[in-house]
Parts: structure tokens; sequence; C-alpha cells
């Protein structure tokens, strides 16, 4: 969490285009390096997470998480809050607003750090803490992709394997350098002009240091971009304990206290799985691991590479594998050429194979206005339906980016969303679960994957067979 403030105070300076200083030469502290509004809500989302438990119910963190952002919303009244954020501070019973500012990444760098063991707890952690403000779907993806970002680092990705991994899965535009993007790169506060850049700047910085001075140097909202940036070197990197010490010198002792208790609870969540075998089975398989590297018959780079295994910026574990996208699509063409029942086994066979490993199929959604029970407007959002010949209604899906880019749908916002997590929504409820996942209507015959290209009609009673021969397989 000290990335994210570091980030914010280090930054707070040159916010604004008419602060801006486009170089990486810059004094770090001066009399103007302050928190702002990101620091505040970073410890309150913390706080929240905190209160929560490990194992929190997603609708007591949401008003956990408002009860947060509404007490030190107040307490620190001028932090430099967006106008929206301040009228959503001073409601009653406050509602989300379908904003996709970029408050929504600058305050989630806590949740991968206390839910390190789970990918997909992390996100849908992380899209919680989005949705109570921000719940516009490019709000929730800023969110997710920090989250990820992050997550990956703490598990000892590359840089190469983080940017693939969040390029793929999320969209963004992660070709361009800095040097590209400095000269006309201006205020802008939304996630879709501000995370992208974020992550390139961790990408191109060599040390936590760098990649703050990279970050303010390319301008724009200087504090909010550099906490996010921050946030992602401080897991890939770890910070040094002077500048640690300049980040304790400027924070008031309510703030202090939240970040002393998260630094503890990290802690302590850390010694538990260490001393808990099945938890450390858990975290080491939270990301796909490389496949085993030719040998190369050099001993020396064998035992060094034994050595490092598992740190910061090795290697030593790929991106996970969100979509496999090209397995499924190849099984989707393969049927399409020969519809043949065996050629279905095939799909439903990689499209188990894909969710097996972590895989995310895309879903177009479209924001929906609706009255709340009180008569009050409120902004939801909804899967796209289309309708085959028959009548029946289908939930839109793309087996990811590539045929998604493809699809009519393209220009619309879409989610990455877990095969597993997709599937589950078809399936009845188990007796007795507390909490279900949320349920798909059962008007809804299933899911259509790709139907402009290779359509495939995954009925409910398909997803029963892939479950059933999932559990008889043991997940294998």
């Amino acid at each position: 969490m000290y990335g994210a403030i570091l980030g914010d105070i280090i930054g707070s300076p040159y916010e604004f285009d008419a602060n801006n200083i486009k170089t990486k030469d810059f004094p770090l502290f001066s009399e103007r390096s302050e928190f702002t509004d990101d620091t505040v809500m970073t410890c309150a989302v913390a706080e929240a997470l905190l209160n929560c438990g490990e194992h929190p119910d997603r609708e007591i963190l949401e008003q956990a998480m408002i009860d947060s952002m509404r007490k030190y919303g107040h307490r620190y009244p001028f932090a430099g809050y967006g106008m929206n954020f301040s009228m959503w501070l001073e409601q009653e019973d406050p509602k989300p607003y379908d904003s996709f500012g970029n408050g929504s990444a600058m305050r989630v760098s806590a949740v991968p750090w206390l839910f390190q063991e789970d990918l997909w707890q992390a996100l849908s952690i992380a899209a919680a803490t989005a949705e109570v403000t921000h719940n516009h779907p490019e709000g929730i993806k800023g969110a997710q992709a920090t989250a990820a970002v992050i997550f990956m680092a703490l598990h000892g990705a590359s840089k190469e394997e983080i940017k693939g991994t969040i390029s793929k899965v999320f969209g963004y535009d992660l070709s361009r350098t800095c040097d590209e993007i400095r000269p006309s790169y201006h205020h802008v506060e939304s996630c879709q002009e501000t995370v992208p850049e974020a992550i390139i700047a961790f990408l191109e910085g060599e040390s936590f240091e760098d990649v703050i001075r990279t970050a303010v140097s390319l301008g724009g909202d200087s504090d909010t971009l550099t906490a996010i940036a921050g946030s992602m070197a401080e897991a890939y990197y770890g910070i040094p304990e002077d500048l640690i010490e300049e980040a304790r010198k400027r924070l008031p002792e309510d703030l202090l206290e939240v970040v002393d208790r998260f630094t503890a609870e990290v802690k302590r969540r850390d010694e538990e799985r260490k001393a808990d075998p099945a938890r450390v089975e858990r975290w080491e398989n939270a990301m796909r691991a490389r496949p085993p590297k030719e040998e190369s018959g050099d001993k020396e780079k064998e035992a060094a590479g034994k050595e490092t295994q598992g740190t910061k910026g090795t290697g030593a574990v790929n991106g996970p594998d969100f979509s496999m996208e090209d397995r499924i699509n190849a099984a989707l063409e393969q049927l399409a050429g020969n519809p043949t029942s065996d050629n279905v086994v095939v799909c439903l066979e990689a499209i188990r194979a894909a969710m097996n490993k972590g895989g995310s199929f895309m879903t177009p959604v479209q924001p929906v206005e609706k009255k709340s029970e009180k008569g009050k407007k409120a902004r939801t959002l909804r899967f796209r339906i289309a309708k085959s010949a028959d009548g029946r209604s289908w939930q839109v899906v793309y087996t990811g980016n590539h045929a998604y880019s493809k699809g009519q749908n393209a220009k619309e916002p879409a989610l990455a969303m877990q095969i597993g997590q997709m599937l589950t929504q078809f399936t009845p409820p188990v007796e007795g679960e507390k909490n279900p996942v949320g349920r798909i209507p059962e008007q809804i015959a299933g899911i259509v994957l790709n139907p402009e290209t290779t359509p495939f009609f995954l009925t409910r009673e398909m997803i029963g067979e892939i479950f059933k021969v999932n559990n008889k397989n043991g997940g294998k």
C-alpha cells in the first residue's frame, strides 16, 4: 500500500497540465508533496477489507466500503475528490453512478496483498471495491487490471508475462512507449486513459524509484497515475526504507494506523499460510506454472535458476491463461466444418480444459437504468442476450479478445469473466449453499459462443455435463 501512497504524494505537486513536468529529473519531495484523495481512499478501502476478514460476504463488504469511504471522505473533505464522488459522499443512501473514472484503480492496491491465494477471489473483490461508485464496465476493468498486475508481481511473474497477460485479457494497448505517450498526454481522469499508461510506466521502470519518476514524467493526472504505477512497482521491487519513512512523515495518525494495521495483517496471513502445506500449495498454484525449459547443459545457470525460482522478475511463472482462446476457436472451427457429435465433445472438452486453467471469456454488457425500491433511478449492468431461430434466448459470449474484436458488439463494453464462474451461473444452487453465486434466469437457454463467426450454442445440459466430467476427473 505504501507504493500507492508514495505515488500519490510524489505526483501531487505535478498534477494538472499547468504543473506537469514531462521529465524524470525532478525532486522526489518538496513542501508541496502531500497526500490527496488517492491516499485517503486507498486507506479507506484497506480498512473496509480488514474489517470484513478473509472470506468477506459481498454485500457486507460493499456496505463496509461505503461506510469507510464516507468516514474518511468527511474527515478529509478537501483532499481533492472529483465532483461526482463529492456528491456521492453527501448522499444519505449513496448509490453507484456509472463512473469509469480512475479512482477505482487508484484505491484497489490493498486487495491483491490481502487475498494472495486465489486470483479469482482477488479479482471479484477488486470489482466489489469499484462497484460501490464506479460500476461502469471500464471502471471495474481498471480496478481488476490493476489488481491483476499486483497479484502477478507478488507471484513472481516477469514483466513480459504481465504485459502479455494484461494486454490479452483486458484489451489495453501496452505496445506504446513512454516516449511516445509523453508529448501529447494531458490531464484525463478515466480508467481507459490512465490505467494503461500507469502499467506502461511500471513496465519501463527499472526500480521502484524509476517507475515513480517515469510515471510522473508522463504528465496528466500525475498523482493518480503515479499512485497506480507505484502500487504495481511495490509488489515487483519492494520499497526502500528511506522512502517509506518519507511517506510516514506526511501521513496523519489515523491513516498511519490503517497502514500499520494493514501491514501487520498481510504479515500475519503470510505466516499462517506458510505454516499450512495446503495453503502453500494453493498459493503456489494460484498462477499457471511455466512449462519445463529444454536442458541447457549449463549447470551453473540451472542451479541459479533453482535459487531464484519464484522471486520477483525472474519469470518463474507465466501469467494465468485467462482465455486459451486459440484451442477453443480451433475446436469450434472443426465443428463448423464437420458438425458431428464427436466434434461437439471436442468443443466441450476444450472449454473444460480452459476452465481448469483459469480461462476467461469476454461477455458484452449493457448499462441499464432502473428504479430502486425507493423509487430512485439506479444504474446497473446486464449481459447482452441474443435469440436463436427457434426463439430461445442466449447470453452472448466470446472466447477472447480476438473473437470479440470480430463481433458486431466489439464497440460495446465487455468484461473478462472466469469461465468457471460464468458456467456456474447456469447451474442450480447447491442445497444449503450460503451466499450462492447469482444464477441466470431459467428463460436463458445457455451461452452462444462467437455468434458472428463460429456460433456454438452451449446449453444448460452441456454445462451440466462439463461439471459432471470435471468432478469425475478431479478437475483434470
